[in-house]
């Protein structure tokens, strides 16, 4: 991968400035932009304050209810289930920091396992000739043109990426918060969906491009040809954030924040 990066940058020196966010956002995910930043850390660490009152809120409205219920016969929600939830999610929610930063290095080990063999693919490209005077400025060219207008588009679904992950991760403590009253886990599971694949979607683009590019190199397609499936393998590895829509919990669409932005005031209307 680092391989890629200094052929893209010798062929073009205006990718310099993009050389740290190229290393930072779409082969690896930092934990200095995510679990160990210090502000996303200060706001999770106050949203945790407020799921911490708002459990308390929770107990106490449970046992009253509980006692009510007792009192008049009606139904409740059984005392044990009752504990089991406020233990379990008082847990998860305060342990959340701690999985979010393994889930991310689960994510990077997977992502370093990816093998790229970029010298392979420039000399079938250039009919095994490499980067020879005769080639340089059509591969500048070309190159300049079809990866870099590719890894550029890569490049900004990497930063959303990392913005939508810092969200989700500051508001895993009212996530897990969600999983005491039936009437809000519907609220833990599109949150768990968005988070989940949000994290994993670098794998994912990670990996079509090394099968696209595996796929190139076994063709040995040259010249034009080899250069149009190249352009298809960079567009298609840009083009699986939206693929995830299609399964309902993507990680760059719309739907799925509004979704999950409803169901959090569906549920608060039906604790209020």
């Amino acid at each position: 991968m680092d391989e890629l990066l200094r052929i893209l940058l010798t062929l073009n020196m205006n990718f310099n400035p993009f050389e740290p966010l190229f290393n930072s956002m779409l082969f690896t995910t930092s934990p200095a932009l995510t679990t160990q930043n210090e502000t996303v850390m200060l706001i999770w660490r106050t949203l945790l304050a407020i799921s911490d009152g708002m459990l308390g809120l929770v107990i106490i409205v449970g046992t009253i209810q509980i006692m009510q219920s007792d009192a008049t016969g009606s139904m409740r929600m059984p005392l044990g289930q009752f504990v089991g939830r406020i233990l379990l999610s008082t847990l998860l929610m305060h342990s959340s920091a701690f999985l979010g930063e393994q889930l991310i290095q689960i994510n990077n080990l997977l992502c370093e396992q990816l093998p790229i063999s970029t010298v392979s693919f420039i000399q079938t490209l250039t009919h095994g000739r490499g980067l020879d005077s005769g080639t340089f400025f059509v591969l500048w060219a070309v190159l300049t043109i079809i990866f870099g207008i590719g890894l550029l588009r890569w490049l900004f679904q990497a930063i959303a990426r990392i913005v939508r992950l810092d969200v989700l991760f500051v508001l895993s403590g009212p996530a897990f918060l969600c999983l005491i009253h039936p009437a809000t886990v519907m609220v833990f599971s599109a949150w768990l969906r968005l988070y989940v694949v949000t994290l994993f979607e670098q794998f994912l683009q990670l990996l079509a491009f090394t099968l696209g590019l595996q796929l190139l190199l076994s063709s040995r397609q040259t010249g034009l040809v080899g250069f149009l499936l190249a352009a298809a393998m960079v567009n298609f590895t840009a083009s699986v954030p939206r693929l995830l829509e299609r399964f309902g919990a993507a990680a760059s669409g719309h739907g799925a924040l509004s979704t999950l932005v409803s169901l959090a005031f569906r549920a608060v209307v039906l604790l209020a």
